[in-house]
């Protein structure tokens, strides 16, 4: 048995660079190795969209490696792998920023030093991409042009460089600083909205994040639908969560205005508390009761909040947020600060905009995914009607259910325009699709075994599909046999002309190969169904015009087939002599 030939030359020509010698050291070696990665690279998952072959490939690659500039290829190993590392960097920085813009009050020294050491760590990587972006190419989407030329990258890249810089900062340090500097609990004008300026800088950058996040789902081949689902699920999480880091630094602003606590800030059990204390309170003197109380209930609910863990905190401001973005209620949520009601308001108006989208979206791939199932349910209903008009048998209908069924899958497709569009397109391609569906049952054919795979795949194009119910007649013994049988799901029996059962026939068995290839040929026996079998049917007209050209292999199969046609009239002669003997014995 031949060995399958692994053409090395494809890789072998892909890379332009310099040859490496018996002789080089091992961080020569290491460096050649490194700068191949920055090369266009067939492992990259997008190569072939822009670059239509390996000769095109080649091609880029010599491009890239005359060029006497440093530049690392958007179609690059390395530029694949980088995009995800950078893509976990930018959503980490960006859910640390946010998370210290809303809980820097909270947060306690170790607790920002351990962050900001993650945040760091985070900045320094983005820091690396900045420079990396001023020597990356990239793809102009409308062209598929692949741009190389450093002064054209650094011209479109400056247009994002200060807005990267700024966003690339460890901000963790900077906002704690304010806090733990001043060693109080105010917060100014100026610092809420350097917050907010920061925010929508993270917004900018999170739009420009989209293309490293698509990296992720292009590695992994995901279909449209799961890309739409992880990047919506992406979206939202990183706006919930920005959206309840705003909410409470805003909340600790309002605070400072108030001089009382705020009773959309208490928990529930603190607000009863406060109520029964003011009813108890009018039986003492009401001005000064009153005053003592609301001192006391905020002693309590400082006391009782200082207690919470950041945790809880955290996933608090999560729950009040979700709840006002669904609309499912504002409940204690609401103040008479000006401020506080503005901010409810937009979450709320946003949220609901936001939940409309995403109830689109979501309609759209449900609707998407279940088209076929919907139009072949149109065409079941279309059938009933039709057979209630024609009066058909119930035993008729039940017949054209289940061939509806065995032909669909319960999903429709048009069978004739897709073969048509695939025709029009590459008449290789659905013979590559014949191939698939019908090659493990033509290569069992003994008749076939030794045939070119041009021929075998000419002679599979021009198979058709049919189904046959339990009990039907697929040939008959004593008429002249036209064509040939392939059992792709299914059971029938084969009956000889005397009545006997002689063979079961199951999945993948075929029969009738004789009547391809001698013409007035009688069928020897009878094959009936046994229950609903998916048929593939080579006629004898179709055959001899696919063989026609290879006389040679045709006169070959001529004297196989009448070989055994000579086998099988011995064999009936010779038991039919037995049974004769038999009977005069007797």
């Amino acid at each position: 048995m031949k060995s399958k030939h692994k053409c090395s030359l494809l890789q072998d020509s892909i890379s332009h660079l310099p040859k490496l010698l018996p002789n080089d050291s091992l961080v020569a070696k290491l460096s050649r190795r490194v700068n191949k990665s920055f090369l266009v690279s067939l492992n990259h998952p997008e190569v072939l969209t822009y670059l239509k072959s390996s000769t095109a490939v080649e091609k880029e690659s010599k491009r890239q490696v005359d060029s006497k500039y440093f530049i690392i290829h958007p179609l690059s190993e390395f530029r694949k792998y980088w995009n995800i590392i950078i893509f976990v960097a930018i959503f980490v920085h960006q859910l640390l920023t946010a998370f210290s813009v809303g809980f820097f009050m909270d947060l306690s020294g170790s607790t920002v030093y351990t962050l900001f050491a993650i945040d760091g760590f985070m900045c320094f990587l983005l820091c690396i991409e900045i420079i990396i972006s001023f020597r990356s190419g990239y793809i102009v989407k409308e062209t598929n042009e692949i741009i190389l030329n450093p002064k054209t990258i650094a011209r479109k890249y400056i247009i994002h460089f200060i807005p990267d810089v700024i966003t690339s900062v460890p901000y963790i340090l900077i906002i704690t600083s304010l806090h733990f500097e001043e060693n109080n609990s105010l917060i100014t004008e100026s610092t809420v909205v350097f917050m907010l300026i920061l925010f929508i800088l993270c917004l900018y950058r999170f739009n420009q994040f989209h293309k490293y996040c698509l990296s992720i789902p292009i590695m992994l081949n995901w279909s449209e639908k799961t890309l739409i689902i992880f990047t919506v699920c992406l979206r939202t999480f990183y706006l919930w969560h920005w959206t309840s880091s705003i909410r409470k630094l805003i909340l600790f602003y309002c605070e400072q205005t108030k001089t009382k606590t705020n009773e959309w800030e208490m928990p529930r059990e603190i607000s009863k508390f406060h109520v029964r204390r003011l009813d108890f309170a009018f039986d003492f003197d009401y001005e000064d009761t009153i005053e003592e109380v609301i001192q006391s209930d905020a002693l309590l609910f400082e006391s009782v909040s200082s207690n919470y863990t950041i945790l809880n905190k955290y996933t608090r401001s999560l729950m009040i947020t979700l709840k006002l973005a669904l609309q499912s209620g504002y409940g204690n949520e609401t103040s008479d600060s000006s401020v506080n009601m503005l901010m409810t308001s937009f979450i709320l108006f946003a949220g609901w905009i936001y939940c409309t989208y995403i109830l689109i979206l979501i309609s759209n791939i449900i609707i998407a995914s279940s088209v076929s199932k919907n139009k072949y349910q149109e065409i079941m209903n279309e059938i009933d009607v039709f057979a209630e008009s024609k009066r058909l048998s119930s035993q008729l209908q039940d017949k054209i259910r289940i061939y509806m069924e065995r032909k669909f899958q319960k999903r429709y497709f048009n069978e004739q325009a897709i073969n048509m569009y695939v025709e029009t397109t590459a008449a290789c391609l659905q013979k590559e699709i014949m191939m698939h569906s019908c090659s493990g049952l033509v290569s069992k054919v003994s008749l076939f075994k030794d045939l070119p795979k041009s021929l075998l795949e000419n002679i599979i194009s021009c198979v058709k599909f049919e189904i046959y119910f339990p009990d039907e007649i697929i040939i008959e013994a004593n008429t002249i046999g036209d064509s040939m049988y392939f059992i792709a799901y299914g059971t029938a029996v084969v009956i000889s002309t005397t009545g006997q059962r002689i063979q079961i026939l199951q999945d993948g068995s075929h029969f009738g190969e004789i009547s391809l290839l001698i013409k007035g040929q009688k069928r020897t026996a009878t094959v009936k169904t046994l229950e609903t079998c998916e048929v593939y049917k080579l006629s004898q007209k179709d055959f001899r015009k696919v063989i026609e050209p290879h006389q040679d292999i045709m006169k070959i199969m001529e004297e196989i087939a009448k070989e055994r046609l000579r086998r099988m009239y011995q064999q009936e002669t010779g038991s039919s002599f037995e049974r004769k003997k038999s009977t005069s014995s007797k």
